[in-house]
């Protein structure tokens, strides 16, 4: 039951007061302590800071017939005069009228009062009493500390046997000590380090243990971990919460993807009551936050793995130290390298070097340009081709609509096509097969060995045409090619136009040719690279371990022999292959080049060298007038044939013309002069036998 102290209590503090007012003459401040004992036993401190002018103070002391006394205190008769000692008094504080209100004290409970009971910090100490009860709070402990409770007294006592065990925060409440047969007893609690533990009596006056814990420190921070496939997650790490928030940031998850919050403590961590250490199922793309509950300040490490097929990255940071929180960006990780696309005309597959490279779902598409839409690609196709080869004066086009195909081939982030996404790591394969006679109808060519593929890098506006190597696959119409980005390919096969091929009538080749006729190649000066089939009359001939003859078609005049004339050499260890031949060689020459392969038979005419320069000259001379002869002959009937890139080389083909003897002004072609000069690989014609 809730009681003031009694007036005698107040009445004896006062008295006090007065006599150390007059036994010391305080003449500002004074302060004391009175300890009191009531007439029940009980000893009360009564502490209290008291402020009086000592000019200014008169006190009148008066017993009554009780025994008691009225204490008097008179005020300052004059305010002028309390003012001036204050000025003489500059220590002291201002006096004023509020008093502070008096602080409500508990009386011990009624059956307390028989005995002598002292609640202090060692713990609670009595005698006299058959029987006590004790109180213990634990609102303030947490679930992970434990405390128990020591009694030391007469061995007739009786109590819970609970308190000879570990106790934690359910065991809270009200303790009874029985058959005390009012000896003297000790009741203290004991606990770990980080465990506070205090006594008091609690507002129904019994003796109260309280028991709670120390603010433990709060980390949060977040931490790596390595997976069973040496895979990393990125999780939160922390201690010192009882509850801890998770945020999930899941905008570049897949709708299908699933996942699964994990908890590892040593704490019986729940969210939602569910076990957190065996894993919380279910969660989806949809799922904003969860609150890990019941840590008690123990350590944690909390992450995500995946709850599906899909692999997932995770990425955790610290949101709020303070307040317990963290978030987990989750994202998909690829997993798919292999992407496909087939309609009726063409075949692509596109391999990633790496899976995680473009999303899973991600959509492949292939789609032709339109006529009109690929002029600008043309263009640039054409304006590059004149740039490499250092054409400047005006021609027909070489890449045109019907010798090229343009694709749009690029990952999407669905089938709308309206976002398109380029690799963000490593290559990709695209394998290519053309369909339903694509490369005869739209290429102009039979196999892919003949088609060039371009890739076109930035967009519409800004195009640079990139020519990428090709690899041809085990089919006739399948190639391969490596790309690092995506946007429109250009496969392009007979880079051609038409070549004006003219028959001079009745004249024949060797009436045109004179005595070159009976050579391959007449030149001032060949040089031979790798094995040839002809003959040739050169000036310098420049060799290293290569092989040069013909075939019986292919001799001169004499059918007997393929002829071969030489005015010098350069290198040695050349072979005249297994035919007929014969050479006219200066003297000397034969031991350093010249030898058969065990099969042909070489017949050797020796001369001077500026004897063999003078008949090449001579045929030459006789060539070059020929030429300029028939430079600006009306032509009996012309052929246009199709000059084509064939392995790299310009190749001219007139084998659908009719048999007779051509000539090609070469000046009406950049393209047919540059592949004759020095710097390019030369020029292929494609002729029949009669031709």
């Amino acid at each position: 039951m809730r009681t003031k102290r009694n007036w005698l209590r107040t009445t004896i503090a006062m008295l006090t007061l007065v006599a150390t007012v007059l036994e010391t003459g305080f003449s500002s401040v004074q302060t004391f302590a009175a300890e009191i004992t009531t007439e029940d036993g009980i000893v009360v401190n009564n502490d209290a800071v008291e402020e009086v002018p000592e000019e200014n103070l008169d006190i009148t002391v008066e017993p009554d017939n009780g025994g008691d006394a009225d204490l008097e205190v008179l005020e300052a008769s004059e305010d002028d005069a309390f003012e001036e000692t204050l000025d003489e008094n500059p220590d002291v504080e201002e006096y004023s009228e509020e008093v502070p209100e008096e602080a409500e004290v508990f009386e011990e409970a009624e059956e307390l009062l028989e005995g002598t009971l002292d609640v202090s910090d060692g713990g609670i100490t009595g005698s006299g009493y058959d029987e006590i009860s004790v109180y213990v709070n634990t609102d303030e402990l947490d679930n992970k500390d434990k405390f128990r409770i020591e009694f030391t007294g007469p061995a007739s006592a009786s109590y819970n046997p609970v308190l000879n065990e570990d106790l934690d925060k359910t065991n809270d409440g009200r303790y009874d000590f029985d058959s005390l047969e009012g000896g003297e007893f000790t009741i203290r609690a004991n606990s770990s380090d980080d465990v506070i533990l205090s006594y008091s009596y609690n507002e129904d006056g019994y003796p109260l243990i309280t028991v709670r814990s120390e603010e433990a420190e709060k980390v949060l921070t977040t931490k790596i971990l390595t997976a069973e496939d040496d895979s990393r997650i990125s999780a939160v790490s922390g201690e010192g919460y009882d509850s801890v928030t998770v945020e999930f940031a899941t905008e570049k998850l897949s709708d299908k993807a699933g996942f699964k919050l994990i908890v590892e403590s040593v704490a019986d961590a729940t969210v939602d009551g569910n076990d957190a250490k065996a894993g919380i199922t279910g969660l989806s793309k949809d799922t904003g936050s969860l609150v890990i509950d019941n840590l008690d300040g123990e350590s944690f490490v909390a992450y995500v793995v995946s709850d599906s097929e899909t692999k997932l990255e995770t990425v955790a940071e610290v949101v709020s130290t303070e307040d317990g929180r963290a978030s987990i960006e989750i994202n998909d990780v690829a997993t798919k390298r292999v992407y496909e696309y087939e309609d009726a005309k063409i075949y692509v597959r596109a391999t990633l070097e790496k899976a995680d490279a473009v999303p899973d779902d991600a959509y492949f598409g292939v789609t032709p340009r339109t006529e009109a839409e690929a002029e600008a690609y043309l263009a640039a196709l054409n304006a590059d081709y004149d740039k490499e080869n250092e054409i400047e004066e005006e021609h027909d086009p070489v890449y045109t609509a019907e010798n090229t195909l343009l694709y749009d081939i690029a990952f999407y982030t669905d089938e709308s096509k309206e976002e398109e996404l380029e690799p963000e790591e490593g290559s990709v394969v695209l394998s290519v097969e053309f369909k339903n006679n694509q490369l005869e109808n739209d290429l102009g060519v039979e196999t892919t060995k003949d088609v060039e593929v371009t890739h076109f890098i930035g967009d519409d506006s800004i195009i640079e045409p990139e020519k990428l190597e090709v690899e041809r696959g085990g089919e006739d119409t399948s190639l391969e090619v490596v790309t690092e980005s995506f946007s429109v390919f250009a496969f392009t096969g007979a880079t051609s136009k038409e070549v004006e091929v003219e028959n001079p009538g009745e004249e024949s080749a060797t009436g045109i040719l004179g005595d070159a006729w009976l050579y391959g190649i007449t030149a001032e000066e060949w040089v031979l690279t790798n094995d040839a089939e002809t003959s040739f009359a050169v000036k310098t001939f420049t060799v290293s371990g290569h092989q040069t003859g013909t075939t019986d078609s292919q001799k001169g005049g004499d059918s007997n022999y393929q002829y071969n004339m030489v005015g010098h050499v350069n290198g040695s260890g050349t072979q005249i292959k297994g035919y007929d031949a014969k050479v006219t060689i200066p003297k000397g020459e034969k031991s350093k080049i010249w030898h058969s392969n065990g099969e042909a038979h070489i017949e050797y005419d020796f001369v001077e060298k500026n004897t063999i320069d003078r008949r090449i000259d001579a045929m030459l001379s006789y060539v070059n007038n020929q030429s300029s002869r028939m430079y600006g002959k009306d032509s009996v009937k012309s052929y246009f044939g199709v000059p084509a890139r064939l392995h790299n080389k310009l190749t001219l083909d007139i084998t659908k013309a009719e048999a007779g003897t051509y000539y090609i002004n070469v000046d009406k072609y950049p393209e047919l002069r540059l592949a004759l000069s020095d710097q390019a690989e030369g020029l292929s014609i494609l002729k029949n036998d009669n031709q």
